[in-house]
């Protein structure tokens, strides 16, 4: 687990891999798919 925090200034944790060589398939949005995320 790690911690950042967003342009609020609120606190996030997330969870940070390590998966390489990898490739991002597709961006998830919050406001089209209700969470934020990506597929590799």
């Amino acid at each position: 687990m790690a911690q950042i925090f967003d342009q609020d200034g609120k606190l996030v944790v997330c969870t940070v891999i390590l998966a390489e060589p990898n490739t991002v398939l597709q961006i998830k949005r919050k406001e089209t798919h209700g969470y934020n995320g990506v597929q590799l």
